[in-house]
């Protein structure tokens, strides 16, 4: 029997459980193993970038809310050329 999880999967591969061009009935194996854990492997989906600006303050759990920046005039734009 397997001892990890990559070894599970290439056995699986090795039968012909699954290949690179078909992952449902991997996960679909995996689901019913309850293999939670190697679900995130075969998922089709990239995993999205976590951008500092998207994350949510909380100033009721002692977090502090930064004020957004302010631009200066030195920022606006004045559409002449050059400026």
């Amino acid at each position: 029997s397997p001892r990890s999880a990559l070894e599970l999967l290439l056995e699986m591969e090795r039968r012909g459980l699954c290949h690179e061009g078909d992952l449902g009935r991997l996960r679909r194996l995996l689901r019913l193993g309850a293999r939670h854990d190697l679900l995130r492997c075969v998922t089709l989906k990239r995993p999205r970038p976590v951008s500092p600006e998207r994350v949510p303050c909380v100033p009721a759990l002692g977090g502090s809310c930064p004020s957004p920046a302010q631009p200066g005039p030195e920022n606006w734009e004045t559409g002449e050329p050059g400026g």
